[in-house]
């Protein structure tokens, strides 16, 4: 599915959230809301701050781990740090749009500009992705889901 991404610009942002939405099965709207200081790089990897979502509705806010992974093209922590330093964003939105001249907006939140990617992917969406990841992980951890 990372394949799929578009070249440029574009692509480092939709693979950053591609690679990003599946390590940590992350929803839509859990992506859409980070900001580039809910994201916390270091030698272990990226701990990401999620202050809201559907399940967390007072807002307590979790940190989730993302380790590197051992293939750099498909690494999330390298790919979100190649798409934060490509589209030049220290501070905001992490999922920006892009113009037809490919500049990126600053401090625009949109989902409609990244849908494309998966569009290009049959049969994946972000909700498939996010169970397809739990489902990974179920299956890592000997759950059988009831056998």
């Amino acid at each position: 599915m990372v394949e799929a991404a578009d070249a440029g610009l574009i692509g480092v942002r939709d693979r950053a959230l591609i690679l990003l939405g599946f390590a940590g099965a992350f929803r839509r709207s859990e992506l859409v809301a980070l900001d580039a200081a809910d994201l916390d790089f270091s030698r272990d990897g990226l701990a990401v701050t999620l202050r809201r979502s559907k399940t967390d509705q007072e807002a307590q806010g979790r940190k989730l781990g993302i380790p590197y992974g051992a293939n750099s093209e498909t690494c999330p922590v390298r790919v979100v740090q190649a798409w934060l330093d490509a589209a030049a964003i220290a501070a905001g939105p992490v999922v920006r749009s892009i113009n037809r001249h490919g500049r990126v907006q600053p401090g625009l939140r949109t989902w409609p500009a990244w849908s494309r990617s998966w569009r290009a992917a049959p049969g994946w969406t972000p909700p498939s992705t996010r169970a397809f990841a739990q489902g990974r992980a179920r299956h890592q951890r000997g759950d059988r889901g009831g056998e």
